[in-house]
């Protein structure tokens, strides 16, 4: 593993900082509505990808591979514009999976920061599932299921497919882009999921910060952090 003081090093070019959220996220609420802003009050250059289903007016949620199709064409049209600008991936959660995925649209003038990163989508969300309603999905229907302690949303056999099918660990030493993988010290995610990263991503660095899943305690958690990485 790379040091955290060398893994971006070349300020010569100010980066643009592309924005991935985790499951069910949004621009408006959680960890990446705070850092969003934080990067356009601070003056940053910012872009944010979104997906289908997970504003909170919406019902069908996208699977996990038109996600990664998603953020890959975004990234596309954002480097076909920007040739030269540095392009630093801002993931969280289950946007980490989602983002190194799609590792392969991006070129080695881009780099990833993965925050409370999820690798196993799969044994998170199915496991919410009810039995009951993956029968009923199985025999070919949409279903709304909560799938979170507060949301529900509708979804059907592709999305099912798309998380049992994912597989992103056999990938992993593949990805040529530099990575810092920031840990929040009491995440409730295994942390299986940051030991497979820092085993197996070839230019990875590994930080460790006060907080919980979204930055949110303790107290100044979230300043800390983006004090530490971005000021």
């Amino acid at each position: 593993m790379q040091s955290f003081s060398r893994i971006f090093d070349d300020n010569s070019v100010s980066p643009i900082y592309f924005v991935v959220p985790g499951f069910l996220g949004n621009y408006s609420e959680g960890f990446i509505g705070r850092l969003y802003a934080f990067l356009l009050e601070n003056n940053f250059s910012v872009r944010g990808v979104t997906f289908r289903g997970h504003e909170n007016d919406e019902t069908e949620l996208a699977n996990l591979f038109e996600m990664v199709a998603r953020v890959s064409s975004e990234y596309l049209l954002l480097r076909k514009k920007y040739p030269e600008r540095k392009i630093i991936i801002l993931a969280h959660s289950q946007g980490c999976a989602v983002a190194l995925k799609a590792s392969g649209s991006f070129d080695e003038k881009t780099s990833f920061i993965l925050f409370a990163p999820v690798v196993y989508p799969d044994r998170i969300l199915l496991s919410r599932v009810k039995a009951d309603d993956l029968r009923l999905i199985e025999s070919g229907a949409s279903v709304n299921c909560k799938i979170s302690k507060t949301k529900s949303r509708t979804i059907n056999l592709d999305w099912v497919l798309s998380y049992r099918n994912f597989a992103l660990e056999g990938m992993l030493p593949n990805v040529r882009q530099k990575c810092l993988i920031v840990r929040p010290a009491d995440d409730w995610i295994d942390k299986e999921n940051v030991d497979v990263l820092c085993r197996k991503l070839p230019h990875g660095a590994y930080l460790e910060m006060p907080g919980d899943h979204i930055f949110a305690e303790p107290e100044r958690a979230f300043e800390n952090l983006a004090k530490k990485l971005f000021l």
